[in-house]
């Protein structure tokens, strides 16, 4: 994914930096960690003797690292790409959705690992006779939902369905 440089003047280089040693002031993290020259990271801190859109700079951390633009995290179980910075602090960052979609959130809510598959088992469940399946996305809890509708023989069969896949859920969770 290309991006419209961070930095298109010495002052914005400065800004860009000030805002990474506030969202770091306070923590363990070392500076050097948090900005690239060419796409490549040092390990010194910038000096700015290159051209401003030769910079770039974190937007955000998340579990402990450094969150650049164009980083893939994941937020629920959507994967999303890390967009740029929506609040001072680092503690939220736009970031784009597979859609299109482009939200601030809130950095408590994303991690650099993927979501671990829970399984529910079937068995003993009641057939359906056919089943449609759609899938929209959620722009406030921000991850996708599945919408299913399920036809069964009988009302008895859905009602058991409904009981057992219900249970199956709750436990999922624990």
């Amino acid at each position: 994914m290309k991006f419209e440089p961070q930095c298109k003047t010495k002052a914005d280089l400065y800004r860009q930096w000030a805002r990474v040693l506030e969202m770091i002031e306070c923590t363990e993290f070392k500076q050097e960690s948090f900005w690239k020259f060419l796409g490549n990271r040092k390990l010194v801190s910038p000096d700015f003797s290159g051209s401003p859109s030769s910079y770039e700079f974190a937007i955000a951390i998340v579990e402990g690292r450094p969150v650049f633009r164009g980083d893939e995290l994941y937020c629920n179980d959507t994967k999303v790409i890390a967009d740029g910075v929506a609040a001072a602090f680092g503690c939220e960052m736009r970031v784009k959705f597979p859609e299109g979609m482009i939200l601030s959130v809130n950095t408590a809510r994303f991690s650099w690992n993927p979501p671990k598959p829970k399984t529910i088992s079937l068995i003993d469940m009641p057939i359906p006779n056919h089943v449609d399946f759609w899938q929209t996305i959620d722009p406030i809890e921000l991850g996708k939902s599945l919408t299913m509708k399920i036809d069964f023989a009988t009302p008895e069969a859905a009602e058991q369905f409904k009981c057992k896949f219900s249970k199956c859920l709750m436990e999922s969770k624990k």
